[in-house]
């Protein structure tokens, strides 16, 4: 998230940075814990990294993704019997987005 390499250069930001990190953290691992309870969170893997439980750039993925599909709408406001994008194409789209 950023806290171990700060760029900021004077000892104000980085006071005034610190603990937005820190929240930001708290928050996205309380909405993962509540994601959790009601559904599977995908746990990327890749070839040379082997992972049995979800990091937290898994959780992060998990929370953007919710709050993305949530805010997407799958149909046009001015006529909902016409659909924008198919609920496959939407999903590849996020995923590729959130990872």
């Amino acid at each position: 998230m950023g806290i171990q390499t700060q760029r900021q250069w004077s000892d104000l930001a980085i006071e005034r940075t610190t603990p937005l990190l820190l929240c930001t953290y708290s928050f996205v691992t309380l909405i993962g814990t509540h994601l959790a309870s009601h559904e599977e969170i995908v746990v990327e893997q890749t070839a040379w990294y082997r992972k049995s439980t979800a990091t937290f750039h898994d959780v992060l993925a998990a929370v953007r993704l919710r709050l993305w599909k949530q805010q997407i709408s799958l149909t046009s406001a001015r006529d909902p019997a016409v659909g924008l994008l198919s609920p496959s194409v939407l999903d590849r789209l996020l995923y590729a987005a959130c990872f």
